[in-house]
């Protein structure tokens, strides 16, 4: 059976939320005990009888027991681990673009656009002229110093051919939209080659349900 990587990159998820949620429950100790209340009232009342309560907590997978699903949790451990190898296969056989691979791809996508983004900070720059007033001090024809204002003019212009910088940004982005298109595409084509037990839709409920089903048809 063949995956596109979208839906392996799905299904490598799906596998560690499912991993999450078992863990969790092996680690509520809750579901490592069974606890029995014994209630000794006869030895303080000769009429009443002694009884035992079973106070276990009520488990969330019916019929199952704590090494089942220990079990189920290696399990996905070690299918995550196969779909892992075939993603990484699949991943080199594919060329994007001058023969780029996936990752490299993926990392020269990103590059030029943050470089793209550095170039905008560049290409949205004005000109500006701004004034504010200056203090200085002086002499008057009686030999006292005086302070007196004067106005400053701060010419900004900017320092870099524009249009060399506004191209280079719109090459830049192209380049990365072509990228990211190519991505895409590669993404989409089913070149990973796993098949899997379960749904990426079943909830961990049907997953354990469906563990105990293929455990019992192995054991008959």
């Amino acid at each position: 059976m063949s995956l596109s990587l979208k839906d392996a990159f799905r299904t490598m998820n799906f596998m560690d939320s499912t991993i999450t949620a078992l863990s969790y429950y092996v680690r509520d100790t809750n579901n490592a005990v069974k606890v029995v209340e014994k209630h000794n009232k006869k030895n303080v009342n000769p009429d009443a009888e002694d009884v035992e309560l079973d106070m276990t907590t009520e488990r969330m997978f019916a019929n199952t027991t704590l090494v089942d699903i220990i079990f189920l949790a290696k399990e996905f451990v070690n299918e995550k681990s196969k779909l892992s190898v075939s993603i990484e296969n699949a991943k080199r056989e594919l060329k994007i673009d001058n023969d780029l691979t996936l990752d490299s791809a993926i990392e020269t996508a990103k590059k030029n656009r943050d470089l793209a983004n550095t170039l905008k900070t560049l290409v949205d720059i004005k000109s500006a002229e701004t004034k504010k007033i200056g203090n200085s001090f002086k002499f008057n024809i009686n030999g006292e110093q005086v302070k007196y204002q004067y106005e400053i003019i701060s010419v900004k212009t900017i320092d870099f051919d524009r249009n060399i910088v506004n191209e280079q940004y719109k090459k830049l982005l192209d380049k990365a939209d072509k990228l990211s298109n190519l991505i895409e595409n590669a993404m989409l084509k089913e070149c990973v080659n796993y098949e899997f037990s379960y749904s990426i839709h079943d909830s961990v409920t049907d997953i354990v349900e469906k563990y105990i089903a293929s455990k019992a048809g192995k054991e008959e």
